[in-house]
């Protein structure tokens, strides 16, 4: 019996030390020097826009936000973009920027049946 209880420790000790350290792991995957903007394509008006838990500015038709660097940890931050349009808020997952990415852009390109529809490009490479 003491047997079984030691197995069950060690196989519960190195699976949770394993999770730890692959979390840790995820929020390091992008570069930290990376910069990223959002694109408003559509002609609507969006207010509250955050991407990866950032506040940015709203934005009007055809209206683009500054570049900023990106601050993402994968245990805090969501890999989302957000937004309200007509005092409904909309989120969408993205893609993180991988390592090697100078510049980034998210492109607002439609808005249909309350669902936000956002591509991703790469800018410029590092």
């Amino acid at each position: 019996m003491l047997l079984i209880r030691t197995i069950v420790f060690l196989a519960v000790t190195f699976f949770g030390a394993f999770l730890v350290f692959q979390c840790g792991a995820v929020g390091h995957e992008y570069d930290a020097g990376s910069k990223i903007r959002v694109i408003n394509n559509t002609s609507l008006h969006f207010t509250e826009v955050s991407l990866f838990s950032m506040a940015l500015k709203d934005l009007g038709p055809r209206d683009t936000t500054s570049y900023v660097e990106l601050s993402f940890d994968a245990l805090k931050d969501d890999p989302l973009i957000y937004c309200t349009y007509n005092g409904k808020r909309m989120g969408r997952y993205v893609q993180i920027p991988e390592k090697g990415t100078g510049l980034a852009s998210y492109v607002i390109d439609s808005l249909n049946n309350d669902i936000i529809y956002v591509s991703y490009r790469i800018d410029d490479k590092k």
